[in-house]
């Protein structure tokens, strides 16, 4: 077994119930602190039906480079030991890691090329659950949707278990895949045919009888299901010392650029009812409590979740919330903990752009949150943008310079009178239409362009004192807007590419992949898109309306 300096960690004796292995294709450390990842892992391991275990991208640490292999956590089994594969895939550039890591667990890679009694591979997470068809060719089949608990009728993993119990030995991945087809969110790719046109548009989708059209997204019930909480802790992970809490999913705001809200639709709020009995294990632990959601400042009972925490001298933390959600209260409650940096997103500067992506958020509101964060005593803050989004001019990313120089006088004013002058620290990231949101239509900026609005906030914002500047952008950034928005044709460039992520647009061509059409091209209202196959219960016409509305406002 390992030797990580871990708590929380499950070891089951060895035998005959469903053997889960659960795959995170990256590092311990990253994977270690992805909630989704630890809230399977607790639901599985809970139930005497089941037993999970970790993998991920890096050797355990009782091994040596030259004995490298792909082993458990928990008992140094191998992957070939389990029933099923599960892979955990929350992040789109994790895929490359995929068939990688397959081949190095001396599992075939291609779903087609596999035996019957080999391991089933899955996957789930929510970039998968956006879009599965990029890593389509590696799955025997995915779950879509969110994680739900193990009593609900016809569950996936229940189903799984009778099947691995009637079996035995003779557990056999053919057959399985025939009896999962009625399973809520499960989808199984080898049984829908993509149609194409001479240019590589999808025309049509074909389904084997006896599949549905399409595959429905599970969604958990909140008042009844597992609260997903951090279970194990760690030096090695990213938040070591932290508890991550969920305390809601979606968002009542519905950004059109955010997936979070449309997919998570509708947002759910969890109660302190609920959530009190987690904080107080959290707290007995020594731990810092972490609160994570996509609409915390909607969440009504966050001031009263704080003021818990806080009167058993607990710290905390948020994963995000927005300015006008940032009470006072909460202001004085991080600094209270010791928090140095607070994290806001305007998004964008202009107010014909807030118009554009559905988050008409005041520029004065800003200025005043920046100043009472460093009033209270936070000396460091963050703002986030985006760039090239649907409509974008230069003229719209020089109202970012403007902005943000404003923003660094009201900040460096109000640090002078405090005596201490932290960092003002500015972040852009370029935009990728995800599916599922209003903006799937749209297309990302050509290199040329953004690489010109690079080059102006960089202009623009160089050499000014208490203020940094950081621009993600790069390869990282175009082979991540490849995986949001293909489909499975790019299972062969997966393998090819291998981790080192060799990618190169004339080798996509060559796989018959248009890069234009995927990434660069806006699309039809007609246009069948990859992820089409799967319904999170948001009507295409709906969506189609909020991005016609947006371009309307654009105006």
């Amino acid at each position: 077994m390992g030797t990580r300096n871990e708590s929380g960690a499950v070891r089951k004796t060895w035998h005959t119930q469903l053997r889960v292995a659960l795959v995170y294709p990256n590092t311990y450390r990253i994977g270690m602190s992805n909630l989704g990842f630890q809230h399977v892992y607790n639901i599985l391991n809970t139930s005497e039906n089941f037993l999970a275990e970790r993998f991920f991208l890096e050797p355990p640490t009782h091994q040596t480079n030259s004995t490298y292999q792909v082993l458990s956590e928990e008992s140094s089994k191998t992957l070939r030991d389990f029933h099923v594969i599960a892979f955990s895939l929350p992040f789109e550039n994790d895929y490359v890691n995929v068939p990688h890591l397959l081949k190095m667990g001396k599992i075939e890679p291609f779903a087609r090329n596999r035996s019957s009694y080999d391991p089933l591979v899955m996957s789930g997470g929510i970039s998968v659950s956006m879009n599965p068809e990029p890593v389509a060719s590696f799955m025997d089949f995915f779950y879509i949707g969110e994680m739900c608990d193990l009593h609900l009728p016809n569950n996936l993993f229940n189903r799984l278990a009778e099947l691995a119990h009637k079996f035995g030995p003779e557990f056999n991945r053919e057959k399985v895949k025939e009896v999962l087809v009625d399973c809520p969110g499960v989808y199984v790719p080898q049984a829908y045919k993509f149609d194409y046109d001479d240019r590589g548009r999808i025309i049509s989708v074909g389904v084997k009888d006896g599949y549905p059209s399409v595959v429905k997204a599970v969604k958990s019930d909140h008042k009844s299901c597992v609260i997903p909480k951090t279970l194990m802790t760690s030096p090695d992970a990213e938040f070591g010392q932290t508890c991550l809490v969920e305390i809601n999913r979606g968002c009542s705001r519905m950004c059109r650029f955010c997936a979070a809200g449309w997919i998570h639709s509708p947002v759910r709020y969890r109660t302190m009812e609920k959530i009190r009995p987690v904080f107080e294990n959290a707290q007995n632990s020594g731990l810092r409590i972490g609160l994570v959601g996509s609409d915390l400042a909607g969440h009504p009972q966050l001031e009263e979740m704080i003021s818990s925490i806080l009167l058993n001298d607990a710290t905390f933390s948020l994963s995000s919330i927005r300015p006008e959600g940032l009470s006072q209260f909460m202001i004085d409650a991080l600094a209270k903990t010791g928090q140095k940096t607070a994290t806001i997103a305007p998004e964008v500067a202009s107010g014909r752009l807030k118009a554009v992506i559905g988050k008409q958020i005041p520029s004065e509101t800003f200025f005043q949150i920046i100043a009472k964060l460093v009033e209270a005593g936070i000396p460091n803050v963050r703002l986030y943008f985006m760039i090239g989004l649907p409509t974008e001019t230069d003229e719209d990313v020089h109202d970012i310079i403007k902005f943000v120089l404003d923003c660094r006088k009201v900040f460096v004013d109000c640090s002078r009178k405090k005596r201490r002058i932290g960092c003002l620290s500015v972040q852009i990231n370029p935009f990728i239409p995800k599916p599922w949101t209003p903006f799937q239509w749209s297309s990302v900026l050509d290199k040329r362009s953004l690489e010109t609005r690079i080059d102006i906030l960089r202009k623009g914002l160089k050499n000014v004192s208490n203020l940094s500047l950081r621009i993600e952008y790069g390869k990282e950034f175009f082979l991540q807007a490849l995986l949001s928005r293909c489909d499975r044709r790019l299972g062969e460039r997966l393998l090819k590419a291998g981790p080192s992520k060799k990618w190169s647009f004339s080798a996509l061509r060559r796989e018959g992949i248009d890069v234009d059409l995927t990434m660069f091209s806006q699309r039809s209202q007609d246009a069948i898109f990859p992820w089409d196959i799967v319904d999170h219960g948001i009507p295409k016409q709906v969506l189609w309306k909020v991005w016609t509305d947006s371009i309307k406002n654009s105006n």
